[in-house]
This record gives structure tokens, C-alpha cells and sequence, in this order.
């Protein structure tokens, strides 16, 4: 396996860091990101895919109107589990 060098140049802006790092050609070949703008990114798949469907937006808009739930307790208990 070949090693390779790289030089990372951390970047900040108030509470948010980030570093680009670039190998022994100068290109950019990885990204260092605090966690919580990871999860943000990572998420927008997800969010995209459930509101792909006109169905499936109604079914969350319902669900993030809704004021009462059930304890999982009680919903473990509705299911027979």
C-alpha cells in the first residue's frame, strides 16, 4: 500500500470548524466536519425521500399537528409484543 501525505488547513468561523485537506498534488482529498453539520447533511436524503410522496407528506404533516401520544409501554401492548 502506498502512503500518502496531506496537509489540512482548519478553518473557523465562530462555533464551526472545519478543516480541507489536500494530498502531495495539491488536490482537495478529504473533509473534516463537526458532527452536528454531518448528521444536518446526512439527514437530507431522508427527509427528501419522505416527502417524495403526497401520501407520505400528509402522514407527517398529521403527525407533527398530533398533541397526545402513546407511551411505548402502551404501544408495545396494542401490538401484542
Amino acid at each position: 500500500p502506498h502512503s500518502q501525505s496531506m496537509v489540512c488547513i482548519l478553518e473557523s468561523s465562530g462555533n464551526n470548524a472545519s478543516a480541507n485537506c489536500k494530498n502531495e498534488k495539491g488536490e482537495e482529498a478529504a473533509a473534516m466536519l463537526p458532527i452536528k453539520l454531518c448528521r444536518e447533511i446526512e439527514s437530507k436524503p431522508k427527509t427528501a425521500f419522505l416527502l417524495s410522496s403526497q401520501k407520505m407528506r400528509q402522514r407527517l404533516t398529521e403527525a407533527l399537528g398530533r398533541t397526545e401520544g402513546l407511551s411505548l409501554d402502551s404501544a408495545l401492548a396494542k401490538l401484542g409484543a
